[in-house]
């Protein structure tokens, strides 16, 4: 949704407009044949009502809990998806101490990232800068949840029971109900209630008990006080899971149990800042007939490079230049980072991320474009989309002169697949000279994080080019490692000299020159296509939402723009109740 705000109404419209929902809908399952007659002699309704209880222990380091295992988290493991190395949102620079963590909150209630929603403390309105130069910005805005589900089925009822005035108040309105709770007690005892007299597709519960012995006494396991809160969080969780089964209609309902936390902490009492203590989060995806699967997700830190950071690597032999007769491949793995001003990923036309003086990789608003020019003008310009969603992707071409048709065939590459064959005549001659430096980066209007760039004077095969699509260090095991003429590990920051040189682990392959500002290194899920195997997930806080909208059936627009994809698909054949 897109909206031109004043910078004197931008307050007002803010306040009404951020807000979500969750929507939710009925399935029908297979009903043995002699109780679905009966059934429907009598004019009962057989089918299945898919529910959600998301429940937020705010606090709750995923480790720590995993090394506490309160009994009846414990419980529910061999029936649930989980992790205790979820990943929390934050904004640098923003600290939220004696409050909720509303970053973390914000992204897991609106499925997109910070830098779209722009929350970065509890007003839950967007920080947007304005100068007076430019009075109007145009911005998006994500709704939450519960505005999802009140815009698609106004009939669907949900209930948020927080212990945080300004959640309830400036970011939860679109829920039938929200209750401020004065403890974590009132709040289990209204949860309970509500689902013991109540009918809600959707219910919420938060507890900070063990966030406010966090920030007191460290979060740490020799802090006796968290211990006590997570364990007595645990025995709420318990009531609360016993009143879902309890209810009179449970027999034709399916209940998806979420547990999470918005923020972790370090052992000093601090959190909502970017350290991995402070956002380790876990998070358990529980159905009465999972099987157990705890997801196991991997982590990237890799390099920002930006316009007032580059990498160069000097040419002066032409190893890296597309001359007539030459063969070579090329691949990079990066990923795109979100515009700080509007959140898209758009960087402007023809923004070159990496290549030399007649060749490069250009990102085109919305698309990754290969781009080759000859001495006489003949250029080749292709592109993939699929680089405008903030995660990992590999993006490589091979390029050979093809004797037969007297031209150079060039493939394109995203993340391991063939998108692309075609043949060119560039007409380029032998004379023709590119002694440009290969560069990556520092062009304005540019922002992306590399983990690696490699080169070679051969054309890999398919196979090769899928399984290097996840490829993140290259060994000499590897059949064509004697082919690489160029090979950056930008992952590797041992390699990295004075802040200004990064060695190429191969003998030979030139250094990479950092010029501009020093390289600053961040840690980020990877989304790589390969790494989304059944247990290789990080959960994030932009990760709950998508999960809520398959449950009930929601299929979430292009337009929502959500950040993370939806991975309970994948165990369909077990969520089917038995006949």
């Amino acid at each position: 949704m897109r909206y031109k705000i004043n910078r004197d109404i931008a307050i007002l419209v803010f306040t009404i407009a951020l807000v979500g929902t969750i929507f939710t809908s009925c399935e029908k399952y297979d009903t043995p044949a002699s109780i679905r007659e009966s059934l429907e002699d009598e004019g009962q309704d057989t089918s299945i009502v898919r529910k959600v209880l998301l429940i937020n222990v705010d606090g709750g380091v995923g480790q720590l809990v995993k090394e506490i295992m309160p009994q009846n988290i414990a419980s529910l493991l061999p029936k649930s998806k989980y992790s205790f190395d979820g990943y929390c949102a934050v904004a640098e620079g923003e600290r939220n101490s004696g409050e909720e963590e509303p970053v973390s909150w914000a992204s897991m209630l609106t499925g997109v990232l910070n830098v779209k929603h722009k929350i970065k403390n509890n007003t839950y309105i967007p920080v947007v800068s304005m100068t007076p130069d430019a009075p109007d910005v145009v911005i998006d805005y994500y709704p939450t949840l519960l505005y999802r589900i009140r815009n698609n089925d106004p009939l669907a009822r949900t209930i948020c029971i927080t212990p945080w005035q300004a959640l309830n108040d400036r970011f939860l309105g679109d829920a039938n109900k929200t209750i401020t709770s004065i403890s974590d007690e009132a709040s289990k005892d209204s949860t309970v209630f509500s689902l013991q007299n109540d009918d809600y597709v959707f219910t919420m519960a938060s507890f900070k008990g063990a966030l406010e012995v966090g920030k007191t006494n460290g979060f740490k396991i020799t802090n006796a006080d968290y211990i006590s809160q997570i364990e007595t969080i645990d025995g709420y969780i318990g009531e609360i899971i016993d009143a879902v089964k309890s209810r009179e209609t449970y027999e034709k309902e399916d209940w998806l149990i979420i547990i999470t936390s918005t923020n972790g902490g370090t052992p000093e009492g601090s959190y909502g800042g970017t350290s991995d203590e402070e956002r380790n989060t876990f998070t358990i995806f529980h159905y009465m007939n999972f099987n157990e699967r705890e997801l196991n997700g991997t982590f990237i830190t890799s390099p920002r490079f930006t316009g007032d950071i580059a990498g160069n690597v000097s040419d002066p032999e032409q190893r890296y230049a597309l001359t007539p007769t030459d063969t070579m491949t090329i691949e990079m793995i990066f990923k795109v980072n979100a515009r700080e001003d509007d959140g898209s990923f758009g960087y402007g036309n023809w923004i070159k991320v990496m290549g030399k003086q007649n060749w490069g990789f250009f990102q085109k608003w919305s698309t990754l474009n290969f781009r080759c020019e000859s001495n006489t003008g003949v250029t080749i310009e292709r592109g993939v989309t699929g680089f405008d969603d903030g995660l990992w992707h590999s993006f490589a071409v091979s390029s050979y002169f093809n004797q037969q048709k007297e031209a150079r065939t060039f493939k394109l590459y995203y993340d391991g697949s063939l998108t692309y064959t075609g043949d060119y005549d560039l007409d380029m001659n032998a004379s023709a000279v590119d002694t440009a430096d290969l560069q990556m980066g520092g062009l304005s209007d540019i922002d992306f994080n590399a983990a690696v760039v490699r080169i070679w004077d051969t054309v890999l095969n398919e196979y090769e080019f899928d399984q290097n699509a996840c490829l993140l260090e290259m060994t000499s095991t590897h059949p064509n490692y004697d082919r690489l003429i160029g090979y950056w590990n930008l992952l590797d920051q041992g390699a990295i000299r004075n802040d200004t040189v990064l060695a190429s682990p191969i003998s030979g392959i030139p250094d990479m020159y950092i010029t501009g500002q020093p390289l600053t290194y961040s840690k980020s899920a990877n989304t790589l296509a390969c790494h989304f195997a059944d247990d290789d997930i990080v959960v994030e806080s932009e990760t709950i939402a998508p999960q809520i909208f398959y449950w009930l059936n929601i299929n979430p627009s292009s337009d929502w723009r959500l950040d993370r994809p939806e991975f309970l698909s994948k165990y369909d054949l077990e969520i089917y109740r038995p006949e």
